[in-house]
């Protein structure tokens, strides 16, 4: 039989930022996995329509030992609405899962004992949670809606950084690599500015005085944190115009060196994580609701832009896999889709805006005379396309609407 030092380790926890976990060993794993869901149907003419309907999580399948000194504190953990995990996805370790979400849906143990020591089997399902956010209402959103989420994942990305950077002697150089790595990535990206503003010239002040003091800075995460919020807050005006400014972002993320150390499954990958996991989600999170914030105050006349500019969203999205924090990633999941729901506005302008001349018209019957019917929806869209309007109980002048 083997011993229970042959089995592949993993860690359970009942928080998002992963401060207390249980450790427990893998008997055996079989990845159900995610995919696409479908819906097939026939049509009545002739042939038949396969349609997407949505993407399920992953699923697993896992028998794991749990020492019977850590069973109390287990089971009351796999009690949570939600599980935060770190395990391998294959048997030999070569694919993980880092600190994800989960439900357990279903469970059963067994008591057993190996060389003295003695363990209890749990036969686990947990599936993916979902980390889709809140029902939005499309009708309503503005872009002060998405500046309030920019500002809560700023500042929750901020408090954590303050309150869980540590650096180690062991870990002062890898430290000082990330802040560096940082800061160059920042200064190159910002010299590709077409226009640069004054608040350029105060950001690389800044950044200079952070090179000039790492090695004091590095042990006052409170001080490190504000440079860093100083720094960032000036790189983000340096560019004339808000696409610049969204261009520049882009860049960042585009030549930006991931260095993560999300493996935490010894006190040297612990360490190595402290020292500069918090530094890398504070920034990416930050300027990924900034580039939001730009894309949306900018203006776009052709409808290939905008296409890019979802793309350019998408890939930028796509790098910040390695936020392990729940919490976080809800809230930039909620800025991408705020930000496509605003963008898809924006492509509804592109598809035809016409002006009717009006002169002291109640707004229901020109609803009513323009399109057949009035809504919330129809409203507010009149709403938006005319800022200009003092009463919308009636209209006057050139009024814009989208047919």
């Amino acid at each position: 039989m083997a011993s229970i030092k042959d089995y592949i380790v993993g860690f359970i926890s009942d928080t998002q930022i992963f401060q207390s976990k249980i450790p427990f060993y893998y008997r055996k794993i079989e990845n159900k996995g995610d995919y696409n869901s479908y819906a097939e149907y026939d049509i009545p003419t002739g042939g038949r329509k396969i349609t997407k309907t949505g993407f399920i999580e992953a699923i697993y399948e896992v028998e794991v030992e749990i020492s019977i000194d850590n069973i109390d504190k287990f089971d009351a953990i796999i009690k949570s609405e939600i599980v935060y995990c770190t395990f391998p996805t294959t048997q030999d370790g070569s694919r993980a899962i880092i600190n994800k979400p989960f439900f357990i849906t279903n469970k059963s143990n067994g008591f057993f004992s190996i060389d003295n020591f003695n363990y209890t089997v749990y036969r686990l399902t947990i599936k993916e949670a979902s980390l889709s956010t809140d029902t939005l209402d499309q009708n309503i959103l503005t872009i002060n809606d998405l500046r309030n989420n920019s500002k809560i994942a700023e500042n929750s990305t901020l408090t954590k950084m303050k309150g869980y950077y540590k650096v180690v002697s062991d870990t002062i150089d890898i430290a000082k690599g990330t802040i560096n790595n940082i800061s160059n990535t920042l200064s190159l990206a910002g010299e590709t500015a077409s226009n640069i503003t004054n608040s350029f010239v105060e950001y690389q002040r800044i950044a200079t005085g952070l090179s000039n003091n790492i090695d004091r800075l590095i042990g006052i995460p409170e001080q490190l944190a504000n440079y860093f919020d100083v720094m960032l807050f000036n790189y983000k005006l340096l560019a004339d115009t808000t696409i610049n400014q969204a261009n520049v972002i882009k860049n960042f993320f585009t030549t930006f060196n991931f260095q993560t150390y999300n493996n935490r499954n010894s006190n040297i990958e612990e360490d190595n994580y402290n020292a500069t996991y918090t530094l890398n989600q504070y920034t990416v999170s930050n300027l990924f609701c900034s580039y939001c914030e730009n894309i949306i105050e900018s203006d776009f006349q052709l409808q290939k832009d905008l296409d890019q500019i979802k793309i350019d969203l998408e890939n930028i999205y796509s790098t910040l896999s390695f936020i392990d924090d729940v919490e976080v990633y809800r809230l930039l999941e909620k800025q991408r889709t705020l930000t496509l729901i605003l963008l898809k506005e924006k492509e509804n302008l592109l598809k035809g805006v016409i002006s009717y001349y009006t002169m002291n018209v109640n707004i229901i019957d020109f609803c009513y005379l323009i399109f057949g019917l009035v809504n919330d929806t129809i409203i507010n869209s009149i709403i938006k396309l005319n800022p200009q309007l003092e009463d919308i109980r009636l209209l006057n002048g050139e009024i814009f609407v989208i047919k």
